[in-house]
C-alpha cells in the first residue's frame, strides 16, 4: 500500500492528474507482500511542481519491476525525471546494485531523498543517492571512467555507469523530448547503459491547427529515438501483471530502447542469447520471450494511430 503526504512546495497547486487515496500493491517479489510504501505528494499541481504527484506511467513501470525483478537486480540502474522516485525506490528493494535517482528539479529530488529514507532504500545493500540531473547538461563523463573510484560527489559516475535506466511520464513537450533522446542516445552509445526501459500515458490535447486530438511529443521522441539509430520495442501490457490500485487504458505504453539496432533484437526469442543483452521485459525466467513488437517501421505512421 502506499501513503501519502502533501509536501511543502512553494507555490499553489492546480489541474494535472493522478487521483487522490493510497495504491495498493501486492507481489511475492523480494518478499514485498503487504509493504507499505510511505510517500509524500500532490494530489494535484502546476507545471513547475508536476513531479510532485504520483503519474500512472510510473505505476506500469513499477508493475514491469515486480513482474521481472530481474531486470534491475544485481545491476546498476538510473532512473531519469523520477519525480517521487517510486521505481528507484523499487529498483533498489528489488536487489539493484546500484540506484541514481534523479530529476530536473531540486523540489523533486529533496522529496526523493525523503520518500527514501522514508521507506529504508538506503539501508540496503545497495547504493542509492538522489540527485538533479538536467537532460540538457548533464554532469560529464568521468574522466576515469564509469568505474573509477568513488567520490563524495559521483553522480556522473553513477549516471555514465548506468546499466538499466528508468523513465516514466517524462515525455510532455517536443523540446524536452529532443533533449530525453539526446541524453539516452549518449548514455547507451558512450555509457554503460544497456536499455531503457519508458512507460508513457500518451496525452492526447486538441490542435487548433489541425481541428483533431493530437499526440505529438511521445511520437517526437520516438522518431528522434529511431533517428539516432536506436532500437524501439513495444511491450505488450497484457504479459504485464497489475500490482498496483489503478484501471489501465489504451492510453498507457511500455516500450524498451536499446543501442545497435541492426543486430539482432536481445528481446527477440533466440536460441543462443548474446552476452552482455540487456535482460527481456517479457523473459518468464525460463528464457521464453513474448509480447514486444519492434516499432522501428512505424514512426512514419505513428502520429496517425495515435
Amino acid at each position: 500500500a502506499c501513503s501519502s503526504s502533501a509536501p511543502p512546495p512553494r507555490g499553489g497547486a492546480r489541474g494535472g492528474g493522478g487521483g487522490e487515496g493510497g495504491v495498493a500493491v501486492a507481489s511475492a517479489a523480494a518478499g514485498l507482500v503487504g509493504w507499505r510504501i510511505e510517500m509524500r505528494r500532490l494530489t494535484s499541481s502546476n507545471l513547475e511542481h508536476v513531479g510532485l504527484q504520483l503519474w500512472a506511467g510510473a505505476l506500469v513501470l513499477s508493475d514491469l519491476l515486480l513482474a521481472r525483478p530481474q531486470l534491475v537486480a544485481g545491476r546498476s540502474v538510473c532512473e531519469l525525471g523520477a519525480g517521487l522516485g517510486l521505481c528507484s525506490l523499487l529498483a533498489a528493494r528489488l536487489g539493484a546494485a546500484s540506484v541514481l535517482c534523479t530529476d530536473g528539479s531540486l523540489d523533486a529530488v529533496d522529496n526523493c531523498q525523503e520518500t527514501l529514507r522514508l521507506n529504508g532504500a538506503f539501508d540496503q545493500s545497495c547504493k542509492v543517492r538522489a540527485a538533479v540531473v538536467e537532460w540538457e547538461a548533464p554532469p560529464p563523463k568521468p574522466a576515469g571512467g564509469a568505474e573509477g573510484p568513488s567520490s563524495d560527489d559521483d553522480g556522473g559516475r553513477l549516471l555514465w555507469g548506468a546499466e538499466i535506466l528508468l523513465a516514466a511520464d517524462v515525455v510532455y513537450d517536443v523540446p524536452g523530448a529532443e533533449k530525453l533522446a539526446a541524453l539516452v542516445d549518449a548514455l547507451l552509445h558512450q555509457g554503460s547503459a544497456q536499455a531503457l526501459y519508458l512507460a508513457v500515458e500518451k496525452r492526447v490535447y486538441f490542435s487548433a491547427v489541425t481541428l483533431r486530438a493530437e499526440v505529438t511529443a511521445y511520437p517526437q521522441f520516438i522518431e528522434d529515438c529511431v533517428a539516432r539509430g536506436l532500437k524501439v520495442d513495444q511491450v505488450d501490457l497484457l504479459d504485464v501483471p497489475v500490482y498496483f490500485g489503478y484501471v489501465r487504458s489504451r492510453f498507457y505504453e511500455l516500450v524498451v530502447i536499446t543501442a545497435a539496432p541492426s543486430s539482432p533484437s536481445p528481446f527477440r526469442k533466440q536460441a543462443s542469447p548474446p552476452p552482455q543483452s540487456p535482460p527481456s521485459a517479457d523473459a518468464d525466467g525460463d528464457g521464453a520471450v513474448g509480447g514486444v513488437s519492434s516499432l522501428d517501421g512505424e514512426c512514419a505512421t505513428k502520429r496517425r494511430r495515435v
